[in-house]
Order: C-alpha cells, then structure tokens, then sequence
C-alpha cells in the first residue's frame, strides 16, 4: 500500500493491533498478559511501554534501522522541501514503478520496502511494524517471519503495480499490511476455539473500519499496495501454520487454496505488467 506524494507513493499503515485470541479467555492480550507482566513497574523501560517485548534479537528491529539508514542515504543523494527524496533519489534506490519492471527490473518488487518518502512516512512505519511484528515474530519464529514479511510485501507491491502501473511506489506498509492480514489469519484458525465469538466479531469490525476510514481517509494513500499486502499476509500465515495446534478441519484444504490464491496473484499480475507498454 502507497502514499502518493506528487509523482510517487510511499506506503502507510495503521497502528491498531489485533492480539493473539486465547481460546480459554477470548480475549485481547492487555497490560495483564502483555510482554512486561510481573515486572516491577519500576523496572519498565519506555520502550517497553512504547513496544512490548523489544529485544534486539528480534529481526524486525534489524530490518527497521536498515530502513532508517537508507532514509538517510536516499537524501544524501537528493532532497526537497520537508526532507522528501527526490523522485531521481528514491528510482536509483529501487522504487516500484511499471514501466520500468516492465523492461525486466523484478527487484523493484522488494526494494520498496526499504524506501520511504518523508520523515513521518518512515516514523509511523517503522513504529507499526514494530508494534505488530514484535509478538507475531516471537510466536512465528524468525524464519517464519521473515517469509511472512517479505512475501507479503512483495505480493503488495506486485498487486499494486499491476493495478496502478504510472504511479511510483515506496514504503514498508505492504509488508506493515501483510503483519495485519496475519491477524486476520490467526482469528480464523482459531475461530473454532473462540466461545465469546460475538466479541471477536465486533473487534474486528472496529478494526476492519479504523483500516477503511485510514486507508480511504489520507490522500494520496494506494490502497492496492495495502489490500495487497493483507492479502499476501493471510495466505502466507496459512501456509506457515502447519505445525499449529487444535487446527480446523478446512486446514489442508484452506492450505491448498493459499497456494493456488497466491500463485494465482504473483503470476497475474506480473503478467499484466509485462504486457503493459513501456511508457505511460
């Protein structure tokens, strides 16, 4: 998902989390359950309050500074007003845009992830990604996770650049998406543990509208790059879930058409690019 800003889109994300759900409590994980329980409340850090469960062990912390310091390199190369990378600064960096993957850079699907458009654009990103990606990677595991981010974030970018082909894209919010397709994942595979259903259901329809009214709410916002991005989430999350526990009965089968959605997307949709002209 991309925020466009003049001739290019950088992609956004919303800070609001949906938890792991507990079949015995149904509920969403709060200060009581969170990652600094039974601490000495003096013994609390900031971040942690901030960021539950920062550890520099985690890999989105590493994939976050990476981002922050080619921010900085990408204005060293060149900057407008309000610190923005140039357009020339950010397509020698690796932003998507159409007409040139189009004429075989393929990279310019992963790159962006690594790109951003302003100081907030990379602030409210990196914080989200964070805040999300903190418990799902210490419940995934670090190569688990790393595939649901990356996987996600490319199929976000493939969605959008087949979709909106003229416009350039960067931003982590397509892999910042694919963390809360995961979510969405996780609630359904559980969905048959869950006894206290009608208030998982009115969570996630607050949750679904914080994401419309942010998604539709900001200009110059791509909403492909974000629906991409979710989409690339949920179906990597059912892929990576085989070792779950108390699976539904659907799993094998939802597995199969995780697979077949996927593939169907990445081989679409590159296609359509493919066949696109090379100007706009």
């Amino acid at each position: 998902e991309t925020v466009c800003n003049h001739q290019y889109c950088c992609s956004m994300a919303n800070v609001h989390r949906i938890g792991d759900y507990r079949s015995q409590r149904d509920e969403l994980p709060g200060p009581r359950g969170g990652a600094y329980s039974g601490q000495n409340p003096n013994d609390i850090r900031f971040i942690d309050m901030l960021c539950p469960g920062f550890k520099w062990k985690h890999s989105i912390i590493w994939i976050s500074v990476v981002q922050v310091i080619i921010f900085i390199a990408t204005l060293a190369y060149g900057y407008g007003p309000g610190l923005k990378p140039t357009f020339d600064a950010l397509m020698t960096f690796g932003a998507a845009y159409g007409p040139v993957i189009s004429t075989g850079h393929v990279w310019r699907y992963f790159t962006p992830i690594f790109l951003h458009a302003d100081p907030f654009h990379i602030l409210f990103n990196v914080f989200f990604q964070i805040r999300m990606g903190l418990p799902l990677e210490e419940k995934l595991g670090m190569p688990r996770f790393l595939a649901l981010y990356f996987v996600a974030g490319i199929v976000g970018n493939i969605f959008s650049t087949a979709i909106s082909y003229c416009v350039m894209k960067v931003g982590a919010s397509t892999s910042g998406f694919g963390l809360i397709g995961a979510q969405f994942a996780e609630v359904a595979l559980t969905w048959h543990l869950i006894t206290d259903r009608s208030r998982v259901v009115s969570n996630l329809v607050f949750f679904v509208l914080i994401m419309v009214l942010f998604s539709f709410g900001t200009p110059h916002l791509d909403i492909w790059g974000h629906l991409g991005g979710a989409i690339g989430g949920f179906f990597m999350t059912m892929l990576l879930s085989e070792g779950t526990e108390n699976r539904p009965d659907w799993f094998a089968k939802g597995r199969m058409f995780s697979v077949a959605a996927l593939v169907t997307i990445v081989v679409g949709c590159v296609a359509k690019v493919f066949a696109a002209p090379d100007k706009c």
